[in-house]
């Protein structure tokens, strides 16, 4: 692919040195596409900057003037941190940049002595970097944070990104344990941990529950960057391993652009999860330091456009539409490379503007029954429910949602033959309403959509009704073994486990694998109810690399594992049920089976 000539003055990047760049899989095939973009901004909210150093020169930077570096302060003694991360994004001569040709603004808030920032100015930094039109806020810092949770105005300002469709790259922190910073750890930013030239998670990089839903493992060992007042230096840490992320991510915002796309910093963020390297390892302890997986370029390009081969073309804008036709521009040889999503949560709608929205309002009520107590409303379900059964030909012009915590994860759009009895299932589900605790959906991503309320989501392709279920628990725990209520009850709970500790956007293979395991409770029962028999209780519910292998398989175990309240020091039974996912809908491998685990 040529790159597109850009109406920005071009510029030169003389460094090769340092690991930086060069030794990063998949970066120089990257950077033969593009260098960056004037257009794409990157807003790093560090420390101040030495502007004049050798390494910035020629670099597109603007420095806020809301935060002004106090008077008679020399930048060449204190500016070690911001300096350092700008020029590990925009380095022209002495430091490779990892995006050079981008624009860069500046916001210098991290004091040269004090340690900690408070929130709220963190939270007002982002919010300005909005503001300026940034496409990506680099965070190289972060605060301790015993839940994960953050106050009010950051949780604020983290949303702001999200409403704008701005993406927020954090750095996990440096404590070397199972623990978050904020706002790495909130919902919607991109968390950046740090591993070596090999890929191994370096030993001060935060892990934490949080970062395996959110989290990406990138270089952080020996980056080489720019000192105050002159020279370079190598350094470690996740502060380092973040603009490397960030940098990525504007190159792939850059390509966007050079094929006649919008840039959209959601699809990257997602497409660096989508496309990370996950763990092989036997451990699920030990996968846990890798976040959700390794920073793997060529497989967030195929996240983002398909295989290799696929990058050339121009692709077909995807929106979705009142037909039930296929999506144009999507050839079969491409559909099995698009991701696969295997995922739970609830049902529901939207719509794509306020005209669509008034054009439901005007055909309900035209459509109402004479003598109604209160005109339809397109946001009350049952009257939708009501209207769709009557007209069901107009279930494909609202956005179908599934969702998560009453938030929207997903836009849903029944695609080919199977286009009609796909949305037959969607109006089934809501006439149910309230009566359906979850659904299950398998589907493949390609494109986005926005919502009249200006949300962003992904939008999940579904071919074919197979995986779409929706249940009542209740009813689904009463089929198992009627009239024995404890086991009833720890069912009830394994499902709620998933359903809310575990639950997760169902993209990658372990996420998917969880998600089918909680729709046939069937073998989970099995476990369950061998367990009680030896009076043990449920203690942990997570997924492992499968403990054999199958041929063009990508299998994975369930691992229930119980303990037993009487006797604390007895060793742990746990239960494997082994499932693949290579398929849209994952299938059972063989009977579960029970292991002892050590303590």
């Amino acid at each position: 692919m040529t790159p597109a000539t850009s109406r920005c003055a071009a510029g030169e990047s003389g460094a090769s040195s340092g690991l930086n760049l060069h030794n990063i899989p998949g970066m120089q095939d990257l950077r033969a596409l593009t260098g960056g973009h004037c257009d794409v901004q990157v807003a790093v909210i560090d420390g101040m900057a030495d502007m004049g150093h050798a390494a910035l020169s020629g670099a597109r930077l603007r420095l806020s003037g809301l935060w002004p570096v106090p008077e008679g302060t020399d930048t060449s003694v204190h500016g070690m941190h911001g300096t350092f991360v700008s020029s590990v994004l925009f380095g022209r001569e002495q430091v490779a940049g990892v995006c050079p040709d981008c624009s860069g603004y500046l916001i210098p808030l991290l004091p040269p002595v004090r340690r900690v920032v408070p929130q709220l100015d963190l939270a007002r930094a982002i919010e300005e970097a909005v503001e300026m039109g940034a496409h990506i806020v680099n965070l190289s810092a972060g605060q301790f944070s015993d839940s994960g949770a953050a106050d009010d105005w950051l949780d604020q300002a983290v949303r702001l990104c999200r409403d704008n469709n701005v993406l927020l790259v954090a750095a996990a922190g440096n404590d070397g344990c199972d623990c978050l910073h904020v706002p790495a750890s909130l919902p919607g930013v991109l968390a950046v941990g740090a591993m070596d030239e090999a890929g191994i998670p370096l030993d001060f990089s935060n892990w934490g529950e949080a970062y395996l839903q959110n989290g990406l493992l990138a270089p952080g060992k020996d980056i080489l960057g720019a000192m105050p007042g002159g020279g370079v230096r190598q350094l470690s840490g996740t502060s380092f391993a973040t603009p490397v992320v960030s940098g990525v991510a504007a190159l792939l915002l850059s390509l966007q652009l050079q094929r006649g796309e919008k840039p959209d910093p959601g699809a990257v963020g997602r497409a660096l999860l989508a496309g990370s390297e996950r763990c092989t390892l036997q451990s699920a302890d030990a996968c846990k330091r890798w976040l959700v997986g390794k920073l793997d370029i060529a497989g967030a390009i195929q996240a983002l456009w398909g295989p290799p081969t696929a990058i050339e073309p121009q692709p077909v804008p995807v929106e979705i539409s009142v037909s039930a036709q296929p999506e144009a521009g999507v050839a079969a040889s491409q559909w099995d490379a698009l991701p696969m999503v295997f995922a739970l949560g609830r049902i529901g709608y939207e719509f794509v503007s306020e005209a669509r929205r008034d054009s439901f309002l005007h055909l309900m009520r035209q459509a109402s029954v004479d003598g109604a107590l209160a005109a339809p409303n397109p946001y009350q379900p049952e009257d939708m429910a009501n209207y769709l059964s009557r007209f069901p030909g107009e279930a494909s012009a609202v956005v179908w949602t599934l969702s998560l915590d009453h938030s929207p994860l997903y836009a849903l759009q029944g695609v080919g033959a199977h286009a009609d009895e796909i949305y037959a299932i969607f109006r089934q589900w809501l006439e149910q309403g309230r009566q359906l605790d979850r659904v299950s959906v398998a589907g493949r991503l390609q494109g986005q959509i926005q919502l009249v309320t200006g949300q962003w989501l992904p939008v999940l392709h579904i071919e074919r009704p197979a995986g779409l279920w929706g249940w009542s628990l209740d009813s689904l725990v009463a089929l198992q073994k009627p009239g024995q209520p404890v086991l009833q009850r720890r069912l009830r709970e394994f499902a709620e486990r998933v359903y809310y500790d575990l639950r997760n956007t169902g993209q990658s293979s372990a996420e998917r694998a969880l998600n089918f395991a909680a729709t046939n409770l069937t073998q989970a029962h099995q476990a369950l109810a061998e367990a009680h028999e030896q009076g043990m209780e449920l203690a942990d519910v997570r997924v492992e690399p499968c403990s054999f292998y199958r041929k063009d398989g990508d299998c994975w175990d369930v691992v229930l594992e119980f303990f037993d309240p009487e006797r604390g020091g007895r060793g742990r039974l746990a239960y494997r049920l082994s499932l693949d996912v290579a398929e849209l809908v994952p299938v059972t491998l063989g009977p579960v089976r029970s292991f002892r685990v050590a303590r």
